[in-house]
């Protein structure tokens, strides 16, 4: 949640939690609060308003790190310094290409056993990363939604 957030935040924003929740704030033309602190009410509209897709609820329980029942401009600084939340933080869930990729997978290697062995988990390390995966899919031919 907060990965989409950051990067919805980075393309309506620029990325700056200050901008972020001014706009936020002044989204109805003239100020919702007055120390720019919204509660989940008014953030919940606020991010409706200013098109954010997601679940903007949870955002705001996630946020509100001081447990004061507000979302500031201070909690939402942390996500200044986060870097760029990676690729697949940012992807959407997408069930088709999943089974897709099983499908795929089960056609070239009979099993997941197999599959996973010798197909994902080249490195027979237990787990696979990002850039891992990818190359898998790759060599699978794999050209839906990884």
């Amino acid at each position: 949640a907060l990965g989409l957030f950051k990067g919805w935040m980075q393309l309506r924003f620029d990325g700056s939690a200050k901008t972020c929740i001014r706009s936020l704030n002044t989204i109805h033309g003239s100020k919702t609060s007055k120390a720019a602190a919204l509660d989940k009410t008014q953030w919940v509209e606020a991010c409706y308003l200013a098109g954010y897709p997601d679940d903007a609820g949870i955002v705001f329980d996630l946020m509100d790190w001081e447990c004061d029942g507000k979302v500031t401009v201070k909690e939402l600084k942390c996500l200044d310094n986060w870097p760029s939340p990676a690729e697949w933080l940012l992807a959407r869930p997408n069930e088709e290409a999943a089974e897709a990729f099983r499908d795929c997978l089960t056609r070239k290697y009979s099993n997941s056993v197999k599959a996973w062995c010798v197909g994902i988990d080249t490195l027979n390390t237990g787990r696979v990363t990002w850039q891992e995966f990818k190359r898998a899919a790759l060599r699978l031919h794999f050209k839906e939604d990884i």
